[in-house]
């Protein structure tokens, strides 16, 4: 058997998921999510999950979808995306944030250019107030004391020339749990898109030896108020704050949250979208950059639309009409039968994923058309059909806790390959082994202990099928140079 002519498929970190239909969402974001997949040459999961943290961004908190009168889903969007070191996720971000950060960039400046001003005539306007409460307070009569009335006045001018805040649209994962309430106090809609997963050990409190601090994310999920009332800092609260987390980590980043008791037990992981992206890495097209280039006018479509949600300025309520009501309903009903099964709860995000649909129907329909005032049924009942491939992602998620099987008994077969022939990387030629010699040079493995044979051929079968391997009758055999591929 020749690997030349029958290169095997990247090694999955776990049973492969059903692929990403593009052709069901909106037409700019699936030829985005084409385009960036074949150009970097990643799982379209990656610039998938990270344009939807954008399009959420660029809402800033405009748009809310009302089911019933008591049934009002914010906007508030938390998505976090699995792929591996080297694999282009902040490359990815850097592309689709772009139009965000010029509008950003642009908005500050503007709002920076009068901020001078404002803060001089705010300075004048304390030292009118200090010279007015210093006249009433002397024990010394003037020719004209100040008044009640100058003074009520003088307070009014220092609370009305007050200058506005810079606005500030989005901020670096770095920030800590203290920072992130002052900040989403300060501007009540916000983003945090961050390529490195820096957000969570923040949040954890691993970075600085702290206790766990999530309850801001928490709140402002479902727009609940966050009040700031520490010695030391001025106070202040907010109400139907819009934050939106828009994050890739590493998959050892991902067995970290899901170590930390704290995010699981309260329900923080079970508020994020999480999308696993397979890894290219070895099998990625050298020349894709040249051969695939992103067309200039999809990046100035990307950014249009993306400017043009940014601009928005009235709020907006999306009303379900009855058949998208009973879309819904249908929805969760199917959804509650699966939720007996404790397993399918996933720490919360199966109970929260009706919610978490309609939030993602809001953006395919936004993105479609950002003048839209009602929410699209076709892109509702697409947004409810990625129910199920958002369950099974976050199930896989949970599997790289460990090495799979398939991983495992590829080692094993190497060292076979080593003991029998010597360096695998020296030699191009077919391998021969059985499943009981797996089991015997791996029997101190649990999984093997546990599985036992079956388990091992179940993982040969799948090895068969991604075609690192080919059935020889009772036994296998491998290519020794795909080994050295791997090794």
């Amino acid at each position: 058997m020749s690997c030349r002519y029958n290169c095997p498929n990247p090694l999955p970190l776990f049973e492969l998921p059903d692929p990403l239909n593009l052709y069901c969402i909106p037409d700019l974001l699936g030829e985005m999510c084409e385009a960036i997949e074949k150009q970097f040459q990643i799982d379209r999961a990656i610039p998938f999950g990270q344009a939807l943290g954008m399009i959420a961004a660029a809402t800033r908190g405009k748009v809310r979808t009302q089911v019933s009168p008591n049934w009002i889903e914010h906007s508030s969007f938390y998505v976090l995306t699995i792929a591996e070191t080297g694999d282009g996720k902040s490359q990815v971000m850097n592309l689709l944030r772009k139009p965000s950060d010029t509008y950003e960039q642009n908005l500050r400046a503007d709002a920076a250019h009068g901020y001078g001003l404002e803060m001089a005539n705010h300075e004048i306007a304390q030292a009118n107030l200090k010279r007015i409460k210093d006249s009433m307070s002397s024990g010394k009569k003037s020719k004209s004391p100040a008044t009640q009335a100058d003074l009520q006045a003088a307070i009014d001018e220092v609370q009305n020339t007050k200058p506005a805040d810079i606005p500030l649209l989005s901020i670096g994962g770095d920030v800590t749990p203290d920072k992130l309430a002052d900040l989403i106090v300060q501007n009540k809609e916000l983003a945090i898109h961050d390529a490195e997963g820096t957000l969570f050990s923040h949040l954890s409190g691993t970075r600085h030896g702290t206790g766990s601090a999530w309850e801001t994310m928490l709140q402002a999920f479902t727009g609940d108020p966050i009040k700031v009332h520490r010695i030391g800092r001025e106070g202040g609260s907010v109400a139907g704050a819009h934050l939106v987390i828009n994050t890739s980590v590493q998959p050892i980043v991902w067995k970290e949250i899901i170590s930390d008791k704290n995010a699981v037990g309260r329900g923080a992981i079970g508020r994020f979208i999480v999308l696993n992206a397979q890894s290219n890495i070895g099998y990625r097209d050298a020349a894709a950059h040249q051969s695939y280039p992103i067309p200039a006018d999809l990046i100035d479509q990307w950014g249009n639309v993306i400017r043009e949600l940014l601009d928005m300025k009235e709020p907006r309520i999306f009303i379900l009409d009855d058949e998208q009501v009973r879309m819904v309903i249908n929805y969760k009903a199917r959804l509650e039968k699966l939720l007996r099964e404790p397993d399918n709860r996933l720490d919360g995000f199966g109970s929260r994923l009706p919610g978490i649909l309609i939030r993602i129907a809001q953006l395919f329909t936004l993105i479609d058309n950002p003048a839209a005032t009602s929410m699209s049924t076709r892109y509702l009942e697409c947004a409810l059909g990625f129910g199920d491939y958002l369950m099974q992602q976050r199930e896989q998620a949970d599997l790289i806790k460990e090495r799979t099987p398939e991983m495992r008994t590829l080692d094993v077969i190497a060292k076979l390959a080593r003991e029998s022939i010597g360096d695998v990387g020296d030699v191009n030629r077919a391998f021969t082994f059985s499943g009981r010699d797996v089991q015997q040079r791996g029997k101190g493995q649990t999984w093997i202990k546990d599985g036992g044979i079956d388990a091992i051929k179940a993982a040969l079968e799948n090895l068969t099928k991604w075609s690192w391997i080919e059935a020889d009758g009772d036994s296998w055999q491998i290519c020794t140079c795909r080994l050295s591929m791997r090794w």
